[in-house]
């Protein structure tokens, strides 16, 4: 669709993401990145494990040092004050590997994620896992691949306040600076479309066990929606 945009016979005013704000507008959020760390040694019988190559072993090496790294992040920065916390993350969140206590895993998977402030992109840190990670290899005697499996453009803060001030008009909300979490905003604006976050419901409610939106914020978003469609009808 971002793509398809330059060939409309208008360039959009902008883009409100209906992410879960509390509806109140939010202008900038971090940028992020995913990706699976695939780790192959060499499967045998556990009877004998100088046999086989063990798969797990650099994996947990490398998970210190993404452990580590992590920490350096939040001590080193670099800062932004509006995010909470006030830099770029790193953690693992998933890893795979091994099938039974008698058999020599040959195979772990990393996933892992950098959530990162405006002005660091992403891929700088997970290029450092990376590095990393063929270090271990090669140490090792294991192969060593990896795949994206999400990416988006952090959100930075906007250069003018005209959509800003038309969502706290319809919200009757002023607009929070920053928030941790992501959205296509990012997307949009790096193509060129000023973004804003807007919706209904709490992201704290969200990614867990019976999520809910309340009536009451249905209502303030179908009001705001209401707004905005009076406000971009009306005759110049």
């Amino acid at each position: 669709m971002i793509a398809r945009l330059p060939g409309l016979c208008a360039p959009p005013l902008g883009c409100i993401v209906g992410e879960p704000s509390d509806m109140r507008p939010v202008l900038s959020h971090k940028g992020k990145q995913a990706i699976a760390i695939t780790i192959e040694g060499q499967a045998g019988h556990s009877s004998n494990p100088a046999l086989g190559v063990n798969a797990l072993y650099p994996a947990g090496e490398l998970l210190v040092w993404i452990r580590d790294r992590a920490a350096r992040l939040a001590t080193e920065g670099p800062f932004d004050p509006r995010f909470d916390p006030p830099h770029s993350t790193l953690q693992a969140g998933v890893i795979r590997g091994g099938s039974a206590v008698n058999i020599i895993p040959d195979r772990a998977v990393i996933d892992i994620e950098v959530r990162s402030v405006p002005g660091q992109a992403p891929q700088e840190v997970t290029a450092e896992v990376l590095a990393e990670l063929h270090a271990v290899a090669a140490r090792s005697g294991v192969r060593a691949s990896s795949a994206e499996f999400s990416s988006y453009p952090a959100l930075p803060p906007p250069e003018g306040d005209d959509l800003s001030r038309l969502l706290a008009r319809w919200t009757g909300q002023e607009p929070l600076a920053a928030v941790s979490y992501g959205t296509e905003a990012g997307l949009f604006h790096a193509a060129g479309i000023p973004s804003i976050i807007c919706g209904p419901g709490s992201i704290a409610r969200a990614h867990r066990a019976n999520e809910f939106i309340l009536d009451e914020e249905l209502e303030a978003c179908r009001r705001m929606l209401l707004a905005l469609s009076a406000e971009i009808s009306a005759p110049a």
